[in-house]
């Protein structure tokens, strides 16, 4: 169900994450390959490439009122990785949309901080053995939050977050319930609260109609 619900495939295993979960259950989380092809499949993006570094000595111009980059090029000067996220300025996803709009979700060396301090792969994992992939991958996955819409023509199964919470559902508490037993008699209506039709509870009794049902019993 968890792939299904992806839209993805795990043939060729690039784009899918499955590991182990909490309670003995499993994870499904589509790789940034996987991601790609995600946002690709909406109606309203043509491109959506890999992500790209920003590198110390690089020549880097953002406009930030406009979400777009108007320029990044590479100087004699610029620094190369080398799994050093010292020398990363920032890490940006670039989303080319149909209607000529192209936009880019920068993620500055501050934010890639915070995501290595929140991941469970910070000692051991992609950010040590590949932090330039990690930042990377967070640009893809803050883009793909902020705009992902499944296709209409993949049928979506229960919620997409990863771990399952319970939410308050907002409600009503009547202060009045016919028994669920009781039966009216032939051309009697039933409580003013009651659907006629149905039998189900819609709305809460009002003074006036508790008034009025006490003088017409």
């Amino acid at each position: 169900v968890k792939v299904g619900r992806t839209g993805l495939s795990l043939r060729g295993g690039t784009d899918l994450y499955v590991y182990p979960g909490k309670n003995k259950t499993i994870k499904v989380e589509p790789t940034p390959a996987g991601r790609r092809k995600q946002m690709e499949a909406m109606a309203d993006i043509t491109r959506f490439p890999e992500a790209q570094l920003v590198m110390e000595g690089d020549i880097f111009m953002h406009d930030r009122l406009n979400n777009i980059i108007r320029e990044h090029k590479t100087t004699e000067k610029s620094k190369r990785q080398g799994n050093n996220l010292d020398l990363v300025v920032a890490s940006y996803q670039r989303i080319y949309w149909k209607s000529g709009v192209i936009e880019d979700i920068v993620v500055y060396h501050a934010d890639l901080l915070q995501a290595r301090a929140k991941s469970p792969a910070k000692e051991a994992g992609l950010w040590q053995k590949f932090s330039d992939e990690a930042c990377k991958k967070t640009a893809t996955k803050r883009a793909y939050r902020l705009y992902h819409k499944y296709p209409d023509s993949i049928m979506t199964l229960g919620p997409e977050e990863e771990e399952e919470e319970t939410q308050d559902v907002a409600h009503t508490v009547a202060d009045f319930m016919p028994p669920a037993t009781e039966k009216y008699k032939a051309g009697q209506d039933p409580p003013s609260c009651v659907d006629k039709e149905t039998g189900e509870v819609t709305t809460v009794k009002t003074e006036e109609q508790k008034t009025a049902d006490f003088f017409e019993n």
